[in-house]
């Protein structure tokens, strides 16, 4: 399974992980892209992230820099997340889909829809779950 998490904010992406990687019961690796600053290292480790049919794997990846990862990613069956509190300046360039998630790491005035950082984990494997049924 793979999850992607948007946000300006590198802190709250480090909570995201921190929190689905002790959530999860199964192994779970990190791919930092906002670390890689060349392009074609970002898409070569793009390409190496394998989609898993099933949830005993998650594999997080921070940040995406451009609408085409995002794309690529997507194409691999990712569910894409997005975090509210602190929009990315790639959300100029890419719209928020129906079938994307939208977190926040505060309650306090939080948009009703926005997830807590606690439930993302939880609705990214019912939408996993229900891309197989689907046969993806």
């Amino acid at each position: 399974m793979i999850i992607v998490v948007i946000s300006s904010s590198i802190e709250a992406a480090r909570g995201v992980f921190a929190t689905i990687k002790s959530e999860h019961q199964g192994p779970t690796a990190a791919l930092a892209l906002h670390d890689i600053p060349s392009q074609e290292t970002r898409e070569r480790h793009i390409a190496a992230v394998k989609y898993e049919r099933t949830e005993s794997f998650i594999t997080v990846v921070v940040n995406p820099k451009t609408v085409e990862e995002v794309a690529q990613l997507r194409a691999k069956g990712a569910v894409i997340c997005h975090h509210v509190d602190a929009l990315a300046s790639i959300h100029k360039q890419l719209p928020i889909l129906r079938t994307d998630l939208v977190f926040t790491t505060r309650r306090a005035g939080a948009l009703n829809s926005a997830l807590t950082v606690g439930e993302l984990l939880s609705e990214c494997k019912i939408m996993h779950r229900k891309s197989i049924r689907q046969g993806r």
